[in-house]
């Protein structure tokens, strides 16, 4: 098992991060978040950087260890 999550991991990475943008999107574009639209759009490209900042954080750490 834990093969399979080595070896498919950017995977499960991006699977992870297409759920993050999506629920993100919903949140916002529902009207949930109240704010002027400068205010959203600064949220939600915060958001996402974070998102994929982290993604790419897990990915160089697994790669350090393997070496």
């Amino acid at each position: 098992m834990k093969n399979i999550l080595h070896r498919y991991k950017g995977i499960f990475l991006l699977a992870f991060l297409l759920l993050f943008v999506s629920a993100i999107d919903r949140y916002i574009l529902a009207g949930n978040y109240t704010g002027t639209e400068g205010d959203k759009h600064i949220y939600f490209i915060g958001i996402l950087v974070v998102g994929v900042l982290t993604v790419i954080a897990v990915l160089l750490s697994g790669e350090s260890k393997e070496e």
